[in-house]
């Protein structure tokens, strides 16, 4: 893992396959709460990881083969 420190309107630049994801420290509330901007191409997914772990816990689901009783 990469740990950085960013202060407030500062970015990070993550590329994938020639694409810009761009991340900025928004604003940090009362020294916890960080509020991140993302810029990304339209085909790049950008999810909290609760919500990602709930899609792919649907798709895994959704994919599995349902047995009848028999």
């Amino acid at each position: 893992m990469l740990v950085l420190s960013r202060f407030v309107d500062e970015e990070v630049v993550i590329t994938l396959g020639g694409e810009e994801v761009v991340i900025c420290v928004n604003e940090i509330r009362h020294g916890k709460r960080v509020r991140l901007g993302f810029t990304a191409p339209a085909a790049v997914k950008i999810h909290r990881r609760e919500v990602a772990d709930e899609i792919a816990a649907g798709q895994a689901a959704v994919e599995e083969p349902v047995s009848a009783p028999c």
